[in-house]
């Protein structure tokens, strides 16, 4: 009930046109965290609304800050604290990934050589689009 006073019995009887019907549609997508129909359309990553995204970052960063001042003033007999976890966010896993291991640089003769690279700049004439 987004949208009080919009019956749908309006495209039958002419109050409610096919183009508004594409706007609330539109603006139901745009409502992060508050719109059945983007969770259903956009998947998970849509139940979260950009305030809830944010509080997620000002919690890691929090997180993040007191393990920095715990480590920093801990002595050397002291176990070190590992660092924590990142709040869950829909749509990623609760682990993260580990960067090196999936990342994946394409091969080397994917790539122009300099001889290949002046070629085709010294063929382009001043001033002509290509």
């Amino acid at each position: 009930m987004h949208f009080p006073g919009i019956r749908i019995e309006g495209l039958f009887d002419g109050t409610l046109t096919l183009r508004r019907i594409l706007v609330l549609v539109n603006r139901l997508l745009g409502m992060l965290g508050k719109s059945a129909l983007a969770v259903a359309l956009l998947g998970e990553a849509a139940s979260w609304s950009n305030e809830e995204y944010i509080l997620a970052d000002l919690y890691d960063e929090i997180a993040v800050g007191n393990w920095m001042f715990v480590t920093a003033h801990r002595t050397d007999d002291q176990a070190s604290i590992p660092t924590p976890p990142p709040y869950r966010r829909p749509g990623h896993s609760a682990e993260p990934a580990n960067d090196e291991s999936t990342y994946d640089p394409p091969p080397p003769e994917q790539f122009a050589t300099a001889v290949e690279i002046h070629g085709v700049l010294s063929s382009l004439v001043p001033g002509q689009m290509l």
